[in-house]
């Protein structure tokens, strides 16, 4: 069994470091555009779309002109980026707690995400400077659960997967971890959280 001091905790951003909602976005740009935020949400968020900017295969530009297309929408780049970062909120009980794992832990962020977002909630959320290091979909191809993400993980870390506790709200994700030996706790809420590491 490994030292308490010797675990890694690697954590997902979306609805566990910080809330989200894409909705939002979609709302702001609808304003725009004769399209219902429903029906742009459809077409960006359950599209491969979002995808291809989250694994870093296209630019934001480029992911801006297809949004600005397909949602017939006339906003200029600088508007579109405020709506489209502008989707998080803290989430202050994670924070108190990650601040406290940072005493005696090495922690890292994994995360699906795109490159505007990570930049722009790293500028406005003062927990995500307490982190060690990072693995951002975006920059290595591979979002979660592809098991290739994990591995790169694994190796970044540099420990054996059995120190490395990882928290992600999605179950898919937290069983892609256990299957290469990582131990993963599905995120519920803070309370539920702090029970299970007894802190």
């Amino acid at each position: 069994m490994p030292q308490i001091s010797d675990i890694t905790f690697l954590f997902d951003i979306g609805d566990v470091i910080l809330y989200y909602d894409h909705m939002i976005s979609c709302r702001r740009l609808s304003d725009y555009s004769t399209i219902s935020a429903e029906m742009i949400y459809k077409m960006i968020l359950e599209s491969p779309l979002e995808s291809r900017l989250t694994k870093g295969e296209i630019s934001f530009f480029q992911f801006y002109s297809e949004v600005k297309a397909l949602a017939k929408a006339e906003i200029g780049f600088d508007e579109f980026t405020e709506f489209w970062n502008d989707i998080f909120t803290e989430n202050p009980e994670m924070t108190e707690l990650i601040k406290k794992l940072k005493s005696c832990h090495r922690l890292i962020i994994l995360s699906n995400t795109n490159q505007p977002h990570f930049n722009y909630i790293c500028q406005k959320f003062p927990v995500l400077g307490l982190f060690d290091d990072s693995i951002l979909s975006y920059k290595v191809g591979f979002t979660k659960p592809d098991p290739r993400i994990f591995k790169l993980t694994i190796e970044k870390c540099a420990t054996d997967p059995a120190n490395i506790v990882y928290i992600d709200d999605k179950i898919e994700n937290v069983e892609a971890a256990k299957r290469l030996g990582m131990r993963g706790i599905r995120f519920e809420d803070c309370g539920d959280l702090r029970r299970r590491l007894g802190s």
